[in-house]
């Protein structure tokens, strides 16, 4: 998956073992994907972990 485009963006990740985080993508690369989530906090996440991932409003829904 392409993940550059959704820099700067609101998401709702889906990862492949269920678990989900919303968040602000701050970078992307052929590694994956880092964000601030809803609560504050740098996370990254591995491409190949990636699920579904859609644009979110600021709030999540």
């Amino acid at each position: 998956m392409e993940f550059v485009s959704y820099i700067n963006s609101f998401v709702h990740i889906t990862l492949s073992d269920g678990f989900y985080y919303v968040g602000k993508i701050i970078n992307a690369d052929e590694q994956g994907i880092n964000l601030i989530d809803k609560t504050g906090k740098k996370v990254f996440i591995s491409n190949k972990s990636v699920a579904t991932i859609r644009e979110v409003s600021f709030n999540g829904r």
